[in-house]
């Protein structure tokens, strides 16, 4: 939806908050993602991000499924258990399903 009065177009997270379009970061998306959720699980999935985001070396923006799978070979190259593994993948679908959802990727 275009802002006539802006000229810009209008992001919505999935609960209808307006996130800026211009936000383009790793740390911010990673920022917005965490956001509300327990200190705990903050740590958690910051952590499993910086680890993606470390293992891939590209912006989030720029992940494909191919990046996503080379990320769980890089996982069980480690020797992560299964459940592990299970883990940082639902924390990486997570991320990603946001990053979309919220217009913060393409």
């Amino acid at each position: 939806m275009i802002d006539k009065r802006m000229k810009s177009p209008k992001t919505y997270s999935p609960s209808g908050t307006r996130i800026r379009s211009e936000v383009k970061g790793n740390e911010e998306i990673i920022k917005l993602w965490l956001h509300g959720l327990s200190p705990h699980t903050q740590e958690i999935y910051s952590r499993i991000a910086n680890e993606l985001i470390t293992a891939i070396d590209k912006p989030l923006q720029w992940l494909t499924l191919e990046d996503a799978q080379t990320f769980a070979d890089y996982l069980e190259s480690k020797g992560l258990a299964k459940s592990s593994q299970r883990t940082y993948l639902s924390a990486v679908k997570s991320l990603l399903s946001f990053a979309s959802k919220t217009g913060l990727s393409p």
